[in-house]
């Protein structure tokens, strides 16, 4: 079924897909380059740092089918909101986190969060777009794809040159807070 509220509906339904869908890709890549520093900070081996990055991508790649499906049945925009919301409650988890087994099992959590709302975003937009509008919706997806895998580690190290090392690589995960809240709010708005 295509939208048939006018272009600033199909605008808004975008931006609450693809803001969540680009910080939840970011935080794959983001935070390569904080290994070391979370390995300072923390005490972390080299061992427990890869598992840093190795948890969130494990935990965002199991559930991708299941909780599309999960979607399908029971309610896209529930999968997609608890999606943000386990995503928000993880990296405010990573930005606090008092030592690497926390850290590792709050970033665990964000690839869950990640993997219950990446195929909801798929699923929204092919149920809520056709033709033309589905083809440009399409494109902007793969637009933030590429653009997050990009602007992660570029990110990642500005944060820390602005905050230091200590604090730079919580702000990579406690950035994800305020826009995971606006998420959940406009998502309960316009989905």
């Amino acid at each position: 079924m295509a939208l048939s509220q006018p272009a600033i509906s199909s605008k808004k339904l975008l931006s609450v897909l693809l803001i969540p869908l680009f910080m939840a890709l970011l935080a794959v890549s983001v935070v390569n380059v904080a290994l070391t520093p979370i390995g300072n900070s923390l005490g972390a081996s080299s061992s427990q740092t890869q598992w840093v990055v190795s948890g969130y991508a494990l935990a965002f790649g199991v559930p991708l089918v299941a909780a599309g499906r999960f979607g399908d049945a029971t309610g896209r925009r529930r999968m997609f909101i608890l999606g943000i919301m386990t995503f928000t409650v993880g990296s405010l988890i990573s930005g606090l986190a008092p030592n690497v087994e926390v850290l590792i099992a709050a970033r665990v959590l964000q690839g869950l969060g990640s993997g219950f709302l990446n195929p909801q975003t798929t699923g929204i937009i092919q149920s809520n777009f056709s033709g033309q509008a589905r083809a440009r919706a399409y494109g902007m997806f793969g637009t933030v794809v590429a653009l997050a895998v990009i602007v992660g580690p570029v990110m990642g190290g500005f944060l820390i040159q602005l905050f230091g090392e200590s604090l730079g690589w919580r702000m990579m995960f406690l950035v994800n807070v305020p826009i995971g809240l606006l998420g959940i709010f406009f998502g309960l708005k316009w989905l």
